[in-house]
């Protein structure tokens, strides 16, 4: 007998393994994968792009990027620290394999990937 669905927040995650039978995970994953979940994220995703997950345009396009005019707006505010810092963690990586934009230009297996996987896409800028 394994315990129920609703009884899993607050177990610390490490006990869980030996908690779920069978029929709780069966249990747990028809309960969050239904039909209406399926077609909300097929509408969602339909019109995503990389775009959307450039936190400073998405807060810019929905009018909340401004600190003075918006005071106190956690979400922007923690988020925004938190895209720096990764933003900052990916240029030191990067300046360690590539000096200039030269060092990218040189590297054109690099470049015909990068090209390939970006076409159609927004590329966010990292200066």
């Amino acid at each position: 007998m394994g315990v129920p669905a609703g009884y899993l927040m607050g177990v610390p995650a490490g006990y869980l393994p030996p908690l779920l039978s069978t029929e709780t995970v069966q249990l747990i994953t028809h309960r969050l994968v239904l039909p209406g979940h399926i077609q909300l994220m097929e509408k969602y995703y339909k019109d995503s792009n990389w775009c959307s997950y450039d936190l400073p345009k998405v807060l810019k396009d929905r009018g909340v990027d401004d600190p003075e005019k918006l005071p106190g707006f956690y979400y922007r505010d923690d988020a925004l620290r938190l895209w720096n810092a990764i933003k900052d963690y990916i240029k030191r990586i990067l300046s360690i394999y590539y000096h200039s934009d030269e060092d990218i230009e040189e590297v054109k297996c690099t470049l015909k990937v990068f090209k390939t996987l970006s076409s159609g896409l927004c590329l966010i800028s990292l200066s």
